[in-house]
């Protein structure tokens, strides 16, 4: 068996946003996926353009820097002896084919590989499923929604390939992975200060990673909420909007009332309309246990309840959905605000996003 490191460098969908200070910070992080495997995920940064940006800044300044490219490593301590006289090209009875392959200057040149489809197979799957669950965790614990995950394109052989995935053994020189023959088939302006992912964010992202914390549901819901309504699903966002209360008030009684009153009791309870829930259960819940959710969350609640219902008709007129489309974004806050108060947890993110998306750096917006 040998020891062998991959890398390669990902793109990504979506950019990841991050609110940057001068002296920041975000470490690698390193995951043990189930396999066993490690990986390493490294933000790419270009430090000199980041630099010469600040320069131009105050004393305390800060920026919105979008992240387009992951790099990982990875390490498999198990590459079997067949496997790596394939990775030498080596291997007595195996096919060659060749590919090309670009070097540093962008000049392509022309290589002998020989096939290790399973391998290939397990490298990409390692490398996508560590890389999607640090996305998930910035979609919907810090509000990121836009962040979608990342698949193979069908094609291990392509993904690694786009990923200019290379390897090595020990100290040996770093070396194009090629598993197979290839299967062919605006800007950030102004934001407020905190608004995206800083340092600090990362380094719970760190702790959370590496205690195996279970991404909280409820914000998995506002999430697609949120990605609904800036894909021009008005309807659907609401509904989801919607049905993101429900669940956050269902958990809220649920933990409250579990082995205070029968099963049979609770699960009845369950059953009933959230208009009921709410009156019955949980604001008094909430007044017991001086949760802060004010007079004015309530009234936002029932507004997302009344345009959940207009939104819910199979044909919803233009004017419902003009109003859903004004005041999505507005209520958006007290959603998240009330899955955190009804949950335990810290209240998320709400990051400003504009759809065509985020190509470029931004200044920091004065507090509010």
């Amino acid at each position: 068996m040998a020891v062998i490191e991959f890398q390669g460098t990902v793109p990504l969908p979506e950019p990841i946003a991050l609110d940057l200070r001068k002296g920041y910070s975000f470490e690698p992080l390193t995951l043990k996926l189930e396999s066993g495997d490690v990986v390493r995920i490294s933000l790419v940064m270009d430090d000199t353009e980041i630099s010469h940006f600040f320069e131009g800044l105050g004393s305390d300044p800060c920026i919105a820097y979008p992240v387009s490219t992951i790099q990982t490593n990875l390490t498999l301590n198990d590459v079997s002896d067949d496997e790596l006289d394939r990775l030498h090209c080596r291997h007595p009875s195996a096919e060659k084919f060749v590919s090309a392959v670009k070097d540093s200057q962008g000049n392509y040149t022309r290589r002998e590989f020989q096939e290790l489809r399973g391998l290939g197979k397990r490298v990409a799957e390692d490398i996508i499923a560590a890389i999607n669950r640090v996305l998930a965790l910035i979609s919907t614990s810090y509000g990121q929604f836009w962040l979608r995950t990342i698949d193979n394109d069908g094609s291990d052989a392509n993904f690694v390939d786009n990923a200019s995935t290379m390897w090595k053994e020990a100290t040996v020189q770093w070396v194009p992975f090629r598993p197979s023959p290839q299967e062919h088939l605006d800007t950030i302006t102004l934001f407020r200060r905190a608004e995206y992912l800083e340092s600090k964010d990362w380094e719970d992202i760190a702790e959370a990673i590496k205690n195996q914390v279970i991404v909280n549901d409820g914000f998995g819901l506002l999430s697609t909420a949120q990605s609904a309504f800036h894909s021009g699903s008005m309807a659907r966002a609401m509904v989801e909007l919607a049905s993101t209360l429900e669940w956050a008030a269902q958990r809220f009684v649920q933990a409250n009332l579990a082995g205070k009153i029968p099963s049979e009791s609770l699960s009845q309870v369950l059953k009933t309309s959230f208009d009921r829930l709410l009156s019955d259960w949980v604001r008094p819940l909430v007044r017991q246990q001086g949760l802060d959710i004010t007079e004015s969350d309530w009234q936002q609640i029932q507004e997302i309840r009344q345009l959940r219902g207009r939104a819910a008709h199979s044909l919803p007129n233009a004017a419902d959905l003009v109003t859903i489309s004004r005041r999505f974004p507005e209520l958006i806050p007290i959603a998240a605000k009330v899955v955190a108060r009804f949950t335990g947890s810290p209240i998320p993110k709400t990051p400003h996003y504009r759809a065509s998306g985020m190509t470029g750096m931004g200044k920091v917006e004065n507090d509010k």
